[in-house]
């Protein structure tokens, strides 16, 4: 039993000193997106508009940008949690995304300029359709961002939402 206790305290004390994995320059880029935000406005699908309401925590976890989002529309709650790393080989950023619409992630692919982040998806199905999307994130101020999400649509993309979210006040 003394062994086993002097074991387990080497292994704890071990751990007290481990580096865990933190993000690189990339993903430390978008610490401004980091807080919780709230958004509402209206959200298009197929040409009819929809109200909605949105509330977004944005956390950096370990190496990664962990996003959790909650959109309220139309009696429905969309629930998504994302991960975004940074891809070093293809120099991109790349957001795998769970949501409760899906039995399947979404996949996007992105770049950033200056403080404009835009991701576009792998094709992907949500609510049995098959989906695409691209997403522009922009930063306005430190408590206000611009989000501006397009649905592909044959050869082109249609604009859903184009909303700010704001930072909520502690």
């Amino acid at each position: 039993m003394r062994k086993l206790s002097l074991m387990l305290a080497l292994i704890c004390s071990s751990f007290a000193f481990a580096q865990l994995p933190q993000p690189g320059p990339e993903i430390s880029a978008l610490k401004w997106m980091v807080g919780d935000w709230t958004s509402e406005g209206k959200f298009t699908m197929m040409g009819s508009e929809m109200p909605y309401t949105a509330e977004w925590t944005v956390t950096m976890e370990g190496p990664f940008l962990k996003s959790v989002s909650k959109m309220n529309m139309m009696g429905m709650t969309l629930i998504e949690t994302g991960y975004t790393h940074w891809d070093k080989a293809k120099k991109q950023y790349v957001m795998t995304t769970y949501t409760n619409f899906s039995d399947m992630p979404r996949i996007e692919r992105g770049t950033m300029t200056g403080s404009v982040l835009t991701m576009l998806s792998d094709p992907w199905e949500a609510m049995g359709q098959p989906a695409s999307s691209r997403s522009t994130l922009s930063k306005v101020s430190d408590d206000v961002l611009q989000f501006k999400l397009e649905m592909k649509a044959g050869d082109g993309w249609e604009t859903a939402s184009n909303d700010q979210f704001k930072r909520k006040k502690k």
